[in-house]
């Protein structure tokens, strides 16, 4: 009888190449669909907005959906989004969204 060895194949570290859109006015008023681009993102990988949990409208490997509500949006900030794929591998992306002020 022979056992076959454990594998380990370490979860690849996520990364965001883009966001789109990368900003919006206030007064926007609806919800905003948000699309992020990079790799690494597995069933496990879980995104923040400002250390908020958000929900994932889709995902695959390379690109992540998520809307905004319009009370996210409704005044002038800079956010942080971060998306993260626990150990073993992993790691952790961020990058910003702006709401920015009307002109």
């Amino acid at each position: 009888m022979s056992i076959a060895p454990n594998l380990y194949v370490p979860a690849p570290v996520p990364t965001i190449s883009s966001i789109t859109p990368s900003r919006v006015v206030v007064g926007w008023g609806l919800s905003l669909p948000v699309a992020l681009t990079g790799s690494g993102y597995t069933g496990a990988t879980t995104l923040f907005v400002d250390n908020e949990r958000f929900t994932m409208d889709a995902r695959t490997s390379t690109r992540i959906l998520f809307t905004f509500p319009p009370r996210r949006i409704a005044t002038p900030c800079t956010m942080h989004i971060r998306v993260e794929t626990p150990a073993p591998g992993g790691g952790v992306a961020v990058t910003q969204f702006v709401v920015a002020s009307p002109e």
